[in-house]
């Protein structure tokens, strides 16, 4: 009889359960979905291509370091060449004997010409140009600049259809006032666009432009690229001189995040939600059967709130036993089924320090100082490696800094987490990166950390790591 009175009120609390469960269920399928679905559409695509800019832009630079190197030795070796004694009295002799020409031509074995021009004291007006062989007026150019005494760039011309580069240097007495001659050598642009391919290989194209004037000539182009949106172009130490790099839609691809695994994760949420709402509406739905029954039964109520309904309907089955009635069992019914308890959820959040992954390279950490590498993040750094030194059995590191601006700021947070890692740490200053090698050789401790942005541009900086010797 007791049974069959609250199979109806137990009814239609399972029926308003189950629809509160639906309810909030849905709800966070949607959210999750919504947040899904900003970072497959927003996010991802707007970081890939935030990625994908920066390493272009570093990709660029080191091309530009390539070339600065490139004509930097070149120059180099013609200023030592250019103090060979033997040049000058091969100039002030007025000598037509081609030993001192053979002996440049062996010093510049990649060159397609080196050719030694006479210059009197009226410097290049003194040249007659069919009897120099000099072939353009850019030749010419470079030669009045050099008996000017001007520092003379290299310049690109086409010579029979094809991209040369010609160097010159002038030669000069310890004590004369004029250049007595110049060494002019030309070298096929093959060579700089050999260098680029094998720098660049399959990660985009690499174009040297020379600029004439209002017009603009490629005369090095390397590699091979088609993702015109993320083209970088950078000046190069030869002021005329920029590179372009244009990056490869195959390299750009492998750079990419892919958007299967974040599809991945939502697929595991959504069937974890729905997994979960499943095992709840049971486990709640049994959970109300047996807290039902206990009202009229003598075993304690599992849900809370239940046990004051049961002392409640208890009390008034008491005051109504002579006179049960239908009005009677309808009111307890009711009674039951108002008593729905709640519960109140509350979720923390604990977030570490995001680290970017691009600052982690093969051979050190280099990253942009102001964004990259902030206190924080050089702070957890300086934990992580004080933590692989005692791994390792050094308790002593050395620290040094090069002159960045950001530098001191960097090693401040450096020396705060190798200290709190429980290391002793040697603080040498202000040094260059050899000399801190030289101190993990000869000093107590075999473990240094050396912060430099090495070659990278002035807002960069980073960190190089001995450990162990």
């Amino acid at each position: 009889m007791a049974k069959a009175k609250i199979e109806k009120p137990a009814a239609n609390a399972q029926n308003s359960l189950m629809r509160i469960i639906i309810r909030g269920t849905s709800i966070g399928l949607l959210t999750v979905v919504a947040c899904f679905v900003y970072l497959l559409v927003f996010d991802l695509p707007a970081r890939n291509e935030r990625h994908l800019r920066q390493l272009t832009q570093e990709l660029a630079i080191n091309q530009v370091q390539v070339v600065d190197d490139w004509v930097q030795q070149l120059q180099l070796r013609l200023q030592n060449a250019a103090r060979d004694p033997a040049l000058l009295d091969h100039f002030a002799a007025a000598s037509t004997d081609t030993a001192a020409a053979l002996a440049l031509q062996r010093a510049f074995p990649e060159a397609q010409s080196v050719r030694l021009i006479a210059l009197g004291p009226l410097g290049i007006a003194s040249v007659d140009n069919n009897q120099a062989g000099l072939r353009n007026n850019i030749e010419a150019d470079l030669l009045r600049r050099v008996s000017d005494g001007a520092v003379a760039q290299p310049e690109a011309y086409q010579l029979d259809k094809n991209w040369v580069i010609s160097f010159a240097q002038a030669v000069t007495g310890a004590n004369s006032k004029f250049a007595a001659g110049a060494i002019l050598v030309t070298i096929s642009a093959s060579q700089i666009e050999q260098l680029l391919t094998r720098h660049v290989g399959a990660r985009g194209a690499a174009d040297l432009l020379q600029q004439a004037g209002s017009k603009q000539a490629s005369f090095v182009h390397a590699g091979s690229g088609d993702v015109l949106e993320l083209t970088q172009t950078r000046t190069t130490a030869v002021p005329t001189w920029q590179l372009q790099l244009t990056p490869a839609s195959t390299w750009a691809g492998e750079l990419r995040q892919s958007p299967l695994l974040p599809l991945l994760l939502l697929g595991i949420c959504v069937v974890g939600i729905l997994l979960g709402m499943l095992v709840c509406a049971n486990d709640f739905r049994r959970a109300l059967e047996r807290s039902l029954q206990a009202l009229l039964g003598n075993h304690a109520p599992e849900l809370p709130g239940f046990a004051e309904v049961r002392q409640q309907l208890q009390r008034k089955l008491a005051a109504a036993a002579a006179k049960e009635s239908a009005a009677d069992s309808a009111k307890a019914a009711k009674e039951i089924e108002s008593a729905t308890p709640a519960q109140v959820i509350e979720e923390l959040a604990d977030l570490p320090v995001q680290m970017p992954d691009t600052i982690f390279r093969a051979y050190d950490i280099r990253g942009i100082a102001a964004h990259q590498l902030t206190d924080d993040i050089v702070y957890q750094i300086g934990l992580a490696i004080g933590s692989e030194a005692v791994d390792r059995g050094q308790q002593e590191i050395i620290v040094a800094r090069d002159g960045r601006s950001s530098s001191e700021a960097i090693t401040d947070a450096l020396l705060r987490g190798l200290r709190d890692s429980g290391r002793d740490v040697i603080d040498i200053g202000l040094t260059p990166t050899p000399l801190m090698y030289f101190a993990t050789h000869h000093l107590s401790a075999q473990s240094g950390v050396m912060v430099t942005g090495s070659h990278n541009a002035a807002e960069y900086n980073g960190l190089k790591i001995v450990l162990g010797g």
